[in-house]
């Protein structure tokens, strides 16, 4: 009974080891060392009970009962991490889509994901519908073009060239529609069958990368879990990657994230956006970066008349009406915005912000009247010169 017992105590000391150190380092090489400890610790007591010549059949049936049930136990308690069987249920818990019209701003969306019953019509008619864009509008449609054609191919068994690669680099200053677009996407992936939830997960660094060691890995595994079936967008994805500091856990959630765009390139979608110049680095980081995406869409700056036009569509939505001399002063200020663009210039983002102020001015108008209650809805309603001309007097132009 004595050897029982050892057994027992020494298998607990070493398997408690070699599992705390799995954890710490995340690997499927740790994983595969557990398996192992597991096989040869089941073959003591069978070694043990033949040299004593005493019940060497029962302790030789319990070391191979013993090999399947930590073999299992290690795969069930795991399994979130490496995939081979299963989810974990908090990993694969996705918020039921919304059923809500979503709401727009400046021809953005800004609900948190594409309503999946909607149809791949009318997605891509929003898609071509947003203001400006146009290299992203042709990109895309050639891109969506080209995944009609080959599922058609498929569907009749025919041949198809090289597999595709579906994950995307969108590079450009803030507020052009990174996000939008990738929201998109998802959705008409989704109803194109390319993917199969349509789940659209958005992460940053502080979701990816954790602040101790062993929690980069099971942050980013989680965020990849969660987007299985859909787009992972990463967003400012350049930040993943300090230069000055190779200590930093940034490259650990990198090298997850590529070992995810290998290992599920069927069932996820990665999109990684960002400053064009820092994209450029950050791609060059990491030897496997630049070869898994083979779709760049550069998102250019929103053109005078674009700014206008997102202007004029806010205006329409708050059912405002611009007035003729309050619209010469509002494209005068794109242009000049445009020509001269302030270090803080954020796209569709300034517009909205401009928007707001423009309100501010005037409702501060409007409450300024002393029979406030004489004036008449249109006049309650319309944006004037007078209310737009507070833009110049607190621009730095």
């Amino acid at each position: 009974m004595h050897y029982l017992i050892a057994f027992i105590i020494v298998l607990g000391i070493i398997y408690s080891i070699v599992y705390a150190l799995g954890m710490l380092t995340n690997s499927l090489a740790s994983l595969a060392a557990q398996y192992s400890i597991n096989l040869v610790l089941a073959a003591i007591p069978a070694g043990i009970a033949y040299r004593k010549e005493k019940k060497w059949l029962l302790w030789f049936m319990y070391g191979l009962f013993l090999w399947p049930v930590a073999l299992i136990h290690v795969i069930l308690s795991e399994k979130d991490k490496y995939g081979f069987i299963g989810e974990k249920e908090q990993f694969h818990h996705v918020p039921a889509p919304m059923e809500q019209t979503p709401i727009y701003e400046e021809g953005l969306t800004t609900c948190d994901s594409i309503d999946k019953s909607r149809t791949l019509d009318e997605l891509i008619e929003e898609l071509n519908g947003l203001t400006g864009l146009e290299n992203v509008k042709r990109h895309l449609g050639k891109l969506f073009s080209q995944i009609r054609a080959d599922e058609e191919k498929k569907r009749r068994g025919l041949p198809v060239m090289n597999s595709r690669s579906l994950h995307m680099v969108f590079t450009g200053n803030p507020g052009t529609g990174k996000t939008t677009v990738a929201r998109l996407i998802a959705g008409i992936y989704k109803q194109m069958g390319i993917v199969r939830t349509g789940n659209f997960v958005e992460a940053d660094r502080s979701s990816l990368v954790g602040q101790y060691i062993g929690q980069t890995a099971v942050l980013t595994t989680k965020k990849i879990e969660e987007a299985l079936g859909g787009v992972l967008f990463i967003d400012e994805a350049y930040t993943l990657y300090h230069e000055d500091d190779p200590r930093d856990f940034g490259h650990e959630a990198i090298e997850t994230i590529l070992k995810a765009m290998e290992d599920k390139r069927d069932d996820l979608v990665v999109i990684v956006a960002g400053y064009t110049d820092e994209m450029n680095r950050f791609l060059e980081s990491n030897p496997g970066l630049r070869s898994r995406f083979t779709n760049y869409i550069e998102f250019e700056d929103y053109t005078a008349e674009e700014l206008m036009n997102i202007f004029v569509s806010l205006c329409k939505e708050n059912s405002l009406i611009l007035s003729g001399d309050a619209a010469n002063v509002m494209q005068h200020f794109f242009a000049q915005t445009c020509n001269n663009k302030p270090k803080e210039f954020g796209n569709a983002r300034t517009v909205r912000n401009v928007f707001q102020e423009v309100c501010y001015s005037q409702s501060n108008r409007i409450s300024g009247y002393a029979d406030i209650e004489a004036l008449s809805d249109e006049q309650l309603m319309t944006i004037t010169a007078d209310d737009v001309q507070v833009l110049f007097a607190n621009s730095s132009m």
